[in-house]
């Protein structure tokens, strides 16, 4: 039996429920979160198995006298940002280092997450379905 199908699936079920948690962690941040501008320091890049790698902000904000810098989660090339850029940031008050970038870009990022992984859960088990499917008549 084939389990490439299956494979598939579970790969777009892992991809369809990281875009959930992301875009639920977004739109909790944006009810209870606190909104200030932050600052793209640089891109830190990091290479793919194969291709050309990721490009993932460091972005830098303060919250009172404390000045904190992190690697946002989502990378991508070409880069979304440049450096130096001022980006809307909202972040968590109970853990000030919780934070989102609130643009439009990063939510249809997530959504697009959750629209391919679904698209390959039902690619996957149509072809562990229907994969080895052979016609009985020959044109």
């Amino acid at each position: 039996m084939e389990y490439s199908g299956l494979l598939l699936s579970a790969l777009g079920a892992g991809l369809a429920w990281g875009g959930y948690l992301k875009k639920a962690k977004y739109r909790k941040l944006q009810k209870s979160g606190i909104k200030i501008q932050g600052i793209v320091e640089s891109l830190h890049h990091e290479l793919g198995t194969g291709g050309p790698g990721l490009y993932y902000p460091m972005i830098s904000y303060s919250v009172g006298d404390k000045l904190i810098t992190k690697r946002y989660f989502l990378g991508s090339n070409p880069s979304m940002y440049r450096t130096g850029e001022s980006v809307p940031i909202i972040y968590n008050p109970d853990d000030v280092n919780e934070y989102v970038v609130d643009n439009k870009k990063n939510s249809i990022v997530m959504d697009y997450m959750i629209w391919i992984g679904g698209i390959l859960i039902l690619a996957g088990l149509a072809y562990w379905l229907f994969g080895e499917y052979q016609h009985p008549i020959n044109l």
